[in-house]
């Protein structure tokens, strides 16, 4: 199972290239802020991304910090979705939170996110950037890249609003410890297991998914081994065991708290959370951009825009000149291990992204592919194939960083030009639309004010607009703003259902379903006495003691609505309407 050309160890790397290695980080940042910088114009007061599920992380960065700072337990609460409650590791990211503490502290949860994904891209980019120096590749490759997997269309447009997806920098870790236990043997068993239980455990407490689906990929990775080597399976199965059974060893303590409150804890769920066979990669997506690429023909976001999913999911976009270098690669150092290795991993991982039934064109031709193996594996039921794509695009940029390395910095000067017009040309496709997508994150002044210090800690408040949809999550963004001053029976989760089912928000009730229509212009603020009554009692029966109404659509009418269930005018402050006590 050997691998050329001969890798160097990830700290062998950084001690005798810590320069290049240094230099690369600090352009790896630089191109990060540049991405977002119509955000960064503004990091306190615009979020990365687009309405609705970034508010949903900005939330989890203050909950995580205020559960460090206040000794209550993480992991569930019911400063959301009261008085049910909210299992809060379905949504994860807790080390994120703990991490994050002292600057969501000072500078707000709003500028703590924008700075975390921010530092998502750049250290995946970096990551990669030290495992493609891993098989000896110039510092130039390997910022190639690193470049091609931190700033991938996987990448771009997953953090329109999926903080925990690109926070990615544990998959090049883990394929460089699972090439060690598997291939070369040549540290310490315990050691590199160890460190592999580690690694997982702080992906786990950054993102579950990616951990998951890095067991996955590392299946098909040691599946490829074994059908490659078959001859030297056997001699190294011992040593793979004693690595894996030190990795469970390390993990297993580190993580048994949160995953028992995960699945066994109050408000756990049961069944698939999203629905099957919809957010796959379309076969066509591999080459036809959707409209977040730049160069994205209108003709071609007509095609993207039948794909199943929506915009955020449509991450698998490859580009025919990448492909290209890729088939070029592989065909002209087919005899190099490394390359035929991550050919076929990334060839498996792109037909597996593919879901358990053929896309074309936003058709399903029910034509049961592999997938369909994984999809009824207990836990795996929960992955959105579609977000395999991240491996595939590893896969691509250690090959373009080998094509870079053999061929560009090489070959002869006729070769170089038309390398270089190659790689100019992926570049090119691959571009994300800038400038990139933000969105505000304005507050109340009455949220970021002594005003909401007036609420007593851990009062319920019911705020409108009522959470429960993506496009209307500005509650849970002023909760956070406000330093978790205040419980609301409310908010965009995946909550516990009837069974433990999943639900996507609070379970509802007659008040939310008016708040909703109002939102939405189908109803307005008039009740009628027995409407009146029945709303009073929604708010004792969740133990309402203050009402705010913050600005949103038909801020008039939901005024109009309490006035007159309430009997009384509100008070109007820090750009609100509230209503106070009302449990004395």
């Amino acid at each position: 199972m050997s691998a050329t050309p001969q890798p160097g160890t990830l700290l062998r790397i950084l001690a005798r290239r810590r320069w290049g290695a240094v230099a690369a980080l600090g352009g790896y940042f630089a191109l990060s802020v540049a991405l977002f910088g119509s955000t960064w114009q503004s990091p306190g007061e615009r979020i990365v991304g687009s309405n609705g599920d970034p508010v949903v992380y900005v939330w989890m960065l203050r909950w995580f910090a205020f559960s460090l700072t206040h000794w209550v337990n993480p992991f569930i609460t019911d400063y959301v979705n009261y008085p049910q409650g909210y299992n809060v590791m379905w949504n994860q990211m807790p080390l994120a939170g703990w991490v994050m503490t002292p600057v969501t502290a000072t500078a707000g949860p709003v500028f703590a996110y924008n700075l975390t994904m921010t530092a998502a891209v750049a250290l995946s980019a970096w990551s990669a950037f030290l495992l493609c120096r891993h098989y000896r590749v110039r510092t130039l490759a390997a910022f190639a890249g690193g470049l091609l997997y931190g700033f991938s269309p996987y990448m771009t447009i997953q953090a329109v609003g999926h903080w925990h997806l690109v926070m990615a920098w544990t998959p090049p870790l883990v394929v460089y410890l699972v090439e060690e236990l598997a291939v070369h043997q040549r540290r310490r068993v315990l050691a590199v297991g160890a460190l592999l239980g580690l690694v997982a455990a702080v992906q786990l407490l950054l993102g579950e998914e990616v951990l998951a689906t890095e067991a996955l990929t590392g299946s098909v990775g040691l599946a490829i081994l074994a059908i490659l080597h078959r001859d030297q399976v056997r001699p190294r199965l011992g040593h793979i065991a004693r690595g894996l059974v030190a990795a469970l060893s390390v993990a297993a303590p580190l993580t048994a708290v949160p995953v028992a409150y995960q699945f066994l804890g109050p408000n756990h769920l049961v069944g698939v959370i999203q629905p099957r066979n919809f957010y796959v990669t379309d076969l066509l997506n591999f080459v036809v951009p959707t409209e977040l690429q730049m160069v994205a023909p209108d003709a071609a976001v007509a095609i993207t825009r039948r794909f199943t999913g929506n915009g955020s999911e449509w991450n698998g976009y490859l580009g025919l000149p990448l492909l290209l270098v890729c088939a070029y690669t592989v065909w002209r150092l087919r005899r190099v291990a490394v390359v035929r290795f991550f050919a076929l991993l990334g060839a498996a991982m792109a037909l597996l992204s593919l879901g358990p039934h053929l896309h074309v064109a936003g058709h399903d031709l029910r034509l049961p592919l592999p997938y369909l193996v994984v999809d009824h594996l207990p836990l795996f039921g929960n992955l959105l194939p579609n977000r395999l794509a991240l491996y595939v695009d590893l896969c691509a940029a250690v090959l373009t960083a080998v094509f870079v390395d053999r061929v560009v910095m090489e070959g002869g000067w006729k070769g170089r030009g038309v390398a270089a017009v190659a790689l100019a040309l992926v570049v090119v496709t691959l571009l994300p639309r800038l400038p990139y997508q933000t969105s505000p994150a304005t507050t109340p002044v009455f949220f970021e004010s002594t005003a909401a210090q007036r609420f007593r800690q851990g009062e319920v408040v019911l705020v409108a607009p009522f959470s429960s949809t993506p496009a209307a999550t500005e509650p849970l963004l002023w909760q956070a703003q406000s330093g978790m001053r205040f419980k609301v029976p409310e908010g965009y989760f995946f909550t516990a259902g009837e069974g433990s089912h999943p639900r996507l928000g609070p379970a509802r009730f007659a008040l939310s379903d008016r708040l909703l229509a109002i939102f939405d212009g189908t109803a307005d603020g008039r009740v009628s006495a027995d409407e009146a009554a029945t709303f009073r009692r929604d708010l004792t029966t969740h133990r309402v003691e203050a009402v705010v109404v913050g600005p949103m659509p038909h801020f008039e009418q939901a005024g109009a609505l309490f006035t007159e269930v309430l009997g009384r005018p509100p008070e109007v402050t820090g750009g609100v309407l509230l209503w106070s006590s009302l449990m004395e």
